[in-house]
């Protein structure tokens, strides 16, 4: 039984490890401003080490039925441009940040 929970977990847990590996948030700051109209305005700064070469990050939100997100702007190192695509799910928003022909490594902040 031990030796099973033992590969289970390499089997599970060391994927996961290994791709964490690749990069490390070093500083996350989410700023929430609530308006009178009952909206959110979130801003979020993401301070980033790739230790090897990616594209980027992927950022989830997830939201209530009924509600959901209406406008994303995305800076990587103070450029803005095309540094995202948005992925619509029924109760989520993925924001995939990067650049699909080009690579990164090292320090990147997002906001």
């Amino acid at each position: 039984m031990l030796k099973f929970l033992f590969n289970l977990f390499l089997i599970v847990l060391l994927p996961v490890l290994s791709i964490a590996s690749d990069f490390k948030i070093e500083e996350y700051i989410t700023f929430v401003k609530v308006n009178s109209d009952n909206t959110a305005e979130v801003f979020e700064t993401l301070k980033v080490h790739f230790y090897v070469p990616r594209h980027g990050i992927y950022r989830t939100i997830p939201f209530r039925k009924g509600s959901g997100i209406y406008s994303v702007k995305v800076f990587q190192n103070g450029e803005k441009g095309n540094t995202h695509r948005l992925e619509r799910g029924d109760n989520y928003l993925t924001i995939v940040i990067g650049y699909p022909d080009r690579y990164i490594k090292g320090d990147v902040t997002y906001q």
